[in-house]
């Protein structure tokens, strides 16, 4: 069992990004919290082999995907799927923060092969 408490402290920059389960010790995925300041942002990116999904746990953003721009807010979701062009742009003058969940679906991660591995 991997666990950790999601960080409440302050951090430094505009934007922060904390992996909390890590591929390496899952089959196909990894957890991460991404906080950011007003005006944060992910610039417009594609993963070839990953898909995502985001909770948003705290805040405001836009949201832009294959062209398409929404509005998230504290409570939402959104699936990426893979090949997808997209970014989040933190509006929220109190930041953005927000747990992503990465798949890589045809890939099998380190987890699986560890001796402590839950996976076994």
């Amino acid at each position: 069992m991997c666990t950790k408490n999601l960080p409440n402290d302050k951090f430094d920059g505009v934007r922060d990004e904390q992996i909390l389960i890590s591929r390496d010790d899952t089959e196909t995925l990894e957890v991460a919290l991404v906080r950011m300041k007003k005006g944060g942002m992910t610039e417009e990116h594609v993963h070839e082999d990953e898909e995502q999904v985001y909770v948003v746990l705290d805040g405001k953003a836009s949201f832009t995907i294959n062209g398409a721009k929404k509005e998230l807010r504290r409570g939402m979701v959104v699936f990426v799927p893979r090949q997808a062009v997209h970014e989040v742009v933190c509006e929220s003058p109190d930041g953005l923060s927000y747990v992503y969940v990465a798949n890589w679906p045809d890939k099998k991660g380190k987890g699986q092969q560890r001796k402590d591995s839950p996976l076994k």
